[in-house]
């Protein structure tokens, strides 16, 4: 049996972050090189996905700059404090949103939860009362959007497969959690029991968090798969999306908002009876989500591996 480190390979993913644009090419290409090295046969689905690229995010508090970060698909000015938010509220109508400095309340960073169709700053909580008091905030984002190219790779049966696995290698800011983890855990699974990916199809997806789709900008890597696919998703048995592993006990899970939050394809009415979701705790996810804290500190090799042999498992 082969032996596959798993906090090493994160710690790897990790270097490439945010892994985003050329970030998240650079991700998809050590994927492909550790599968080369282990002697996996993969192949890789190329698609074009429209992505916002920061060019300037800045805020000042009466001429006080404040650490920020965009989190938007538009640029543009931000005047005044009239609209301080928190960014665990997720916009899911066509209604135009209004300029916004926002905070993750569960977190002590700067966490780009949700991104907006209209200019947006995320801040860390420590500065809210900074900006309460000043009598003049002005807040500044450039966005320019770029249509980059991303990859899925595909491990596996991809005519009859029993069950098929999807993750996402690409993140808002650091992703260790969300999701290297899914990916190593996945990686530990196929390398140590090779013989798996005979009847079984594993997705490593490209472009799940960030794109132009709306209402629903993420899981666009699913659904470029979806697209090209949809045939595969209704001959499997099962679908398993790993996500967000390695903090804590994993375990399957059919719940519907959980499936919504996760893998919002398209035909997610037909196919949701036998959508699963793999993870260990949200509660865990939620101080470091799309932040620099989400750097690998809370994972552990027991947890990352009990993740790992579920898949097995599912797989035999």
């Amino acid at each position: 049996m082969r032996i596959f480190n798993q906090k090493q390979f994160i710690k790897k993913l990790i270097a490439c972050s945010p892994r985003q644009l050329e970030g998240e090419t650079r991700a998809g290409k050590l994927i492909c090189a550790a599968l080369k090295k282990n002697n996996i046969p993969f192949t890789l689905e190329y698609f074009t996905v429209p992505v916002p690229k920061i060019l300037k995010a800045k805020l000042a508090a009466d001429g006080k700059n404040i650490d920020c970060k965009a989190c938007s698909f538009v640029g543009g000015k931000i005047r005044g404090k009239e609209k301080i938010i928190s960014s665990m509220f997720h916009y899911d109508s066509d209604e135009t949103e209004s300029p916004n400095i926002n905070i993750n309340p569960y977190s002590e960073e700067i966490s780009c939860v949700t991104h907006y169709f209209s200019p947006a700053l995320a801040i860390a909580p420590k500065n809210i009362a900074q900006i309460i008091r000043a009598k003049k905030v002005l807040g500044e984002v450039k966005i320019k959007k770029t249509f980059h190219q991303s990859f899925n790779i595909l491990v596996g049966n991809t005519k009859n497969p029993k069950t098929i696995f999807f993750n996402h290698y690409d993140s808002v800011n650091m992703g260790a959690y969300d999701n290297a983890s899914g990916v190593s855990a996945t990686m530990d699974a196929i390398v140590s029991h090779p013989n798996i990916i005979k009847n079984n199809l594993f997705i490593f997806a490209g472009a799940e968090e960030i794109s132009y789709d709306k209402p629903i900008y993420w899981a666009y890597g699913y659904r470029a798969f979806e697209k090209k696919h949809l045939n595969i998703l209704k001959k499997a048995k099962k679908i398993i999306v790993v996500d967000c592993v390695g903090a804590g006990l994993s375990s399957l899970s059919n719940d519907s908002a959980f499936i919504y939050q996760a893998f919002p394809i398209k035909n997610i009415r037909t196919l949701g009876k036998k959508i699963f979701g793999l993870h260990s705790s949200f509660e865990k996810l939620l101080p470091v989500y799309h932040s620099d804290l989400d750097d690998g500190a809370m994972l552990t090799e027991h947890f990352l591996k009990q993740a790992s042999r579920i898949i097995i498992n599912q797989s035999l």
